[in-house]
């Protein structure tokens, strides 16, 4: 549930910007070939959009312990630091999250 409070309140800040936020599930096909081109990995899943969840990782296969679901260069991934240093970690209220 802190995870969606953190992302909703991101949204508020996006909207505040005037950003749109827009559909995230019209966004994945190009940020999904990202990821791949940039080195992420993934098994026998899918992102998928269901109600009342938005988007989703669904197993397309049996998973077993072991098993790759996603392996994401450390490079690609998003911290406090690289945060605060996009465009949106410059707005004061960023620093409220």
């Amino acid at each position: 549930m802190e995870t969606y409070q953190i992302l909703e309140k991101v949204s508020e800040l996006e909207r505040s910007l005037g950003r749109s936020v827009g559909n995230r599930i019209d966004a994945l096909g190009p940020f999904l070939q990202w990821l791949e081109e940039n080195g992420a990995q993934k098994g026998a899943v899918e992102v998928v959009e269901m109600p009342l969840y938005g988007c989703c990782i669904k197993a397309t296969a049996a998973v077993s312990e072991g098993d790759l679901l996603f392996s994401i260069p450390q490079k690609l991934m998003l911290s406090v630091e690289t945060a605060r240093n996009s465009s949106i970690g410059t707005e004061s209220s960023f620093h409220q999250l």
